[in-house]
């Protein structure tokens, strides 16, 4: 079964406009989660690094991709504060509800993550699967040949809301319960700018997080060749919900960063 987003609600993504920078959030909160779709923790990790060297300065823990059983104990015996890093739908019951934070992904950075280290014949079939693709298969080549889902990050933040849903439709139902449930949603070719709105929303967690977070934003990715070329759009075509649903999240945060920072690049 496809993993589910964090079930446990989140305060609202922005309040007002979509334009608009909600306000500081308070320190009185229990857990601050970061979650992102399954076999995206790359884009997590530098996040995750910045974060260590504050944990004694900012008097939080990190609980970061553990099992059920372990992420319990690891909550007991932390600090003031916890940092708890999920993939999976996690039933959190300790004090307040947790504020939840999420990173999308533009699925080229997904296909890169994907192709990284594949044989190459394993690659020709890719190839010669789309070749003799006169019509769209469903489910794609690259879930039949890589077995790698379709549009699995828009499964992934639509829990059950999007059966039967494909395409645009999903990505926006996915992207309306996104609002609901989380604080914010992130990118995962902007984590500089992904840190400093988490360190404005969340200082009591992340003060001086800008400081400790090294990267850059942008693909992180080579030029592809010719042939990785062709084979990156059919990936992104066969993704077409969580394509759309990346360009609903891109936009709104790029409009918060615009708002709050007075930057949008």
């Amino acid at each position: 079964d496809r993993a589910r987003a964090v079930a446990v609600p989140s305060r609202p993504y922005a309040t007002g406009t979509a334009s608009a920078c909600p306000p500081v959030k308070s320190g009185a909160h229990r857990l601050v989660v970061l979650a992102a779709p399954p076999d995206a923790a790359p884009a997590t990790k530098g996040l995750v690094r910045a974060m260590q060297p504050l944990t004694v300065a900012n008097d939080f823990s990190i609980c970061a991709w553990l099992d059920a059983r372990a992420t319990k104990k690891c909550l007991l015996k932390s600090n003031k504060y916890a940092v708890v890093l999920a993939t999976t739908a996690t039933d959190f019951s300790f004090g307040r509800p947790p504020l939840v934070v999420a990173i999308a992904r533009d699925p080229r950075e997904r296909y890169a993550q994907q192709v990284a280290g594949r044989p190459r014949r394993v690659l020709h079939q890719v190839d010669d699967c789309l070749v003799a693709e006169f019509a769209p298969l469903n489910p794609s080549c690259f879930q039949n040949v890589l077995d790698v889902d379709d549009d699995a990050d828009v499964a992934w933040f639509c829990g059950d809301a999007c059966a039967g849903v494909r395409g645009d439709a999903a990505a926006q139902v996915a992207w309306r319960r996104a609002k609901e449930r989380f604080l914010l949603v992130g990118l995962s070719d902007r984590p500089t700018a992904t840190a400093a709105e988490l360190e404005r929303l969340l200082p009591s967690h992340f003060l001086r997080l800008s400081r400790h977070h090294r990267g850059r934003d942008g693909p992180r990715r080579r030029a592809p060749a010719k042939v990785d070329r062709a084979r990156e759009a059919a990936f992104v075509a066969a993704n077409a919900a969580d394509a759309a649903f990346y360009e609903l999240a891109r936009e709104a945060f790029m409009g918060r960063r615009l708002a709050c920072h007075g930057n949008s690049s």
